[in-house]
């Protein structure tokens, strides 16, 4: 059995954002990928039939054919994408892709929420210490809910006295949600002082809370202004 916290060490199969690839194989060949509608990458983690010439996804289960450049390959000699010490390869194509992709970032406000089997909301714009909303990873919210423990609901926001200007750090969601340039040293300090989740997980269960972590920002972001 793999072991897939060794293999990411290694060869950044996450593509975590302080790590980089290193020593990669040369592959010379587009990718074999499984049939349409999966279309998931040959990789290590399929099972293969040497003398039947096939291979299995770990995805959908299909049994695919070799590719042609795949009919001689033996069993003590397979290509790196079959093999595990190769999670990540990187192949390079004869000719270019029709429609390359384009990624384009238009970076102006920032946000930094944080989850493992807690969500945490970092107040990035209290600036006298780190400040943070917790929401249980298990428990559902609604987008209510999540706008009330912000103190962003009508109900709950603080209003300033008469002829006194809000203060910045109770201005609704720009206390969670600040442009770069406000919010660097915050960020930073906050980027720097994430630790491994304390919270005991038991073997068979995740402790990540991805969807809790979604919900909590679609409520933050629906009430930027």
């Amino acid at each position: 059995m793999l072991n897939f916290e060794d293999i990411e060490g290694r060869h950044s199969v996450r593509l975590s954002w302080n790590r980089f690839i290193q020593n990669l194989p040369p592959v010379s060949y587009k990718p074999a990928t499984c049939n349409p509608p999966c279309r998931a990458v040959l990789n290590p983690y399929r099972q293969i039939d040497i003398r039947g010439k096939l291979r299995i996804c770990p995805f959908c289960l299909t049994r695919n054919a070799f590719p042609p450049h795949y009919k001689d390959i033996p069993n003590t000699d397979l290509p790196p994408e079959l093999l595990p010490k190769y999670t990540t390869v990187e192949h390079t194509l004869s000719r270019p892709a029709q429609a390359p992709p384009v990624f384009l970032f238009v970076v102006d406000t920032f946000g930094l929420i944080t989850f493992g089997t807690m969500t945490q909301v970092h107040e990035l714009g209290y600036v006298e210490c780190s400040e943070s909303y917790v929401f249980r990873g298990g428990k559902e919210y609604t987008q209510e809910r999540i706008q009330d423990m912000l103190g962003l609901s009508t109900t709950t926001r603080s209003a300033p006295l008469a002829g006194q200007p809000m203060p910045q750090q109770a201005s609704g969601a720009a206390r969670f949600l600040l442009p770069v340039q406000q919010c660097e040293f915050q960020l930073t300090g906050i980027l720097e002082a994430l630790a491994r989740d304390p919270w005991p997980v038991a073997n068979d269960k995740c402790a990540l809370r991805t969807g809790v972590a979604v919900n909590v920002a679609v409520g933050l972001l629906e009430v930027w202004q």
